[in-house]
């Protein structure tokens, strides 16, 4: 009997299991391992802030440096009102990149090699929609005429929410779209071929 026979029906992914079994095994996992990427992030989290900053410090005119053990991007800004610094956390501006490869790694039905690419993408994509996120905040507070009032920004929040939770999760349905519903597309596939 194999180790896999020994499992009880519930988390074996050989045997036929209803939606819902499919959705409490998914969230089980989901939530497993962001636990655990959460906790890997602290130490992937300097790393990537220093590559940002390396990335936009040249692309625009503030000063964009890396402050408090590399976990907080710092824009200096000197305005005729005055001259200051305004800091973003890290850990917070990318929570997109932490649940986007869990949410990939999780979903039923991609093969090894089809989840790696996927989560390869979706991380440089979210890369790149952090360097425009950032040089839009530089922008942002150049032409402010107050950049004290940064984070009360209505465009600053609109940015924030958007990077952090609806990109990684529109990045995630359109990439594993067709894994979550595979009998709509096949449904779709015979419609075709009989008309």
């Amino acid at each position: 009997m194999s180790l896999r026979d020994r499992l009880p029906r519930f988390w074996r992914s050989d045997l036929p299991v209803s939606p819902r079994t499919r959705l409490i095994r998914f969230i089980g996992a989901a939530i497993a391992l962001l636990v655990i990427v959460s906790i890997l992030w602290y130490v992937i989290d300097p790393p990537y802030n220093r590559l940002l900053v390396e990335v936009t410090d040249p692309l625009t005119s503030l000063r964009i440096a890396l402050g408090d053990g590399n976990s907080v991007i710092y824009f200096y800004f000197d305005t005729p009102v005055g001259e200051g610094s305004i800091g973003i956390k890290g850990a917070g501006f990318h929570f997109g990149l932490i649940l986007l490869p869990v949410l990939i790694a999780v979903t039923p039905g991609l093969t090894l090699l089809r989840r790696l690419k996927f989560i390869a993408i979706s991380l440089g994509i979210m890369f790149v929609i952090h360097i425009l996120t950032i040089l839009i905040f530089a922008w942002i507070i150049q032409s402010s005429d107050d950049p004290a009032g940064f984070g009360t920004n209505p465009w600053v929040v609109f940015l924030v929410t958007i990077g952090t939770q609806l990109f990684p999760a529109l990045i995630w349905a359109i990439l594993c779209f067709k894994y979550w519903f595979p009998r709509a597309e096949s449904a779709g596939a015979k419609r075709v071929r009989r008309g």
